[in-house]
């Protein structure tokens, strides 16, 4: 191999000579002048062409085309090296007033080896063995390393959402339940279900207000949706219990499809009232700014937004 290698080099480097300059290489040169006559020879005996001189932009055509091959290399190689970096700078959980805002875009974890369509029976006892992390909205969380939560089962709720722009990761399963906020913020929740990795859980209606909860949230592939029991206690799926949090409706979901253990974190069984609320009923309230003391972000609960007093007593 090194002696044919050497052997297409001389070829290819005669050739790019102009034919004045190539009679002088074959006066001085014999061993070259033989072997091109050789090689030439074989070449007419099978083609019965006539030979075409290389144009002296062979070269630098090759040239050029190594020169693209290295710089894409040396472009994708920076960009893993600052993926890795920006993906070790996740681990600082950012502050609500951005002071930390060196998160990357989420990265969307592989969708779960689950069934196209969400089907209840599929889904009992599927993880069995493994476990999960029920994550609540309170603020507690932003004191909390959430992105080793990486790969990791979590359930969210309601606008967690918000926290999207400071994390690395999106969560395997959400739920929303309360009829205010579901129909203040359809789309957005309709948006967030289908970025999910596992499914959406969602009740099909509300009897108290009359919620039609497909008017509001759209249907997919990833959507579950389930009847509402308003007996207290742990029921079969597509049956869930209502309970005082929609945490509760998580709670039954991860244990019917087996999960354990299962953490629960961010739940701060706390709640205020923030100055700005307008009460529009004995249990519906209205946020006029941004300064929602009860969760991740003020915005939770911020100008605008509809919500109930949620019963942390339950």
């Amino acid at each position: 191999f090194p002696l044919l290698s050497r052997v297409v080099v001389i070829y290819r480097f005669y050739y790019s000579f102009k034919p004045k300059t190539r009679h002088v290489i074959l006066h001085r040169c014999p061993g070259i002048a033989k072997m091109s006559e050789d090689g030439l020879a074989r070449r007419n005996s099978v083609s019965k062409l006539p030979v075409q001189r290389r144009s002296w932009t062979t070269p630098f055509v090759s040239f050029i085309l190594v020169c693209t091959v290295a710089l894409v290399y040396l472009w994708y190689d920076s960009n893993a090296k600052d993926a890795a970096a920006s993906t070790t700078a996740a681990g600082r959980v950012s502050s609500v007033d951005g002071s930390l805002r060196s998160h990357p875009t989420p990265l969307r974890q592989k969708p779960l080896n689950l069934p196209r369509m969400c089907e209840w029976e599929d889904l009992k006892g599927k993880f069995k063995g493994q476990r999960a992390f029920l994550i609540g909205n309170g603020p507690s969380i932003n004191r909390l390393p959430l992105h080793l939560l990486l790969n990791e089962y979590t359930f969210t709720f309601n606008r967690f959402y918000l926290m999207e722009e400071r994390l690395n990761w999106y969560p395997t399963f959400y739920s929303v339940v309360d009829t205010r906020v579901v129909a203040d913020i359809g789309d957005e929740i309709s948006d967030w279900a289908e970025k999910v990795t596992g499914y959406g859980f969602f009740p099909v209606w509300h009897d108290g207000s009359k919620t039609d909860y497909t008017r509001y949230v759209r249907d997919g592939p990833n959507v579950c949706w389930y009847k509402k029991q308003y007996s207290f206690g742990w029921h079969t799926p597509p049956k869930v219990g209502q309970g005082g949090t929609v945490a509760f409706v998580g709670l039954q979901a991860l244990s019917y499809m087996g999960f354990s253990p299962i953490y629960v974190i961010g739940l701060d069984m706390s709640y205020g009232m923030p100055n700005s609320t307008r009460i529009d009923s004995r249990v519906d309230y209205t946020s006029l700014a941004n300064d929602d003391i009860n969760h991740f972000d003020p915005r939770y609960f911020g100008t605008n937004r509809e919500w109930h007093q949620p019963k942390v007593e339950k």
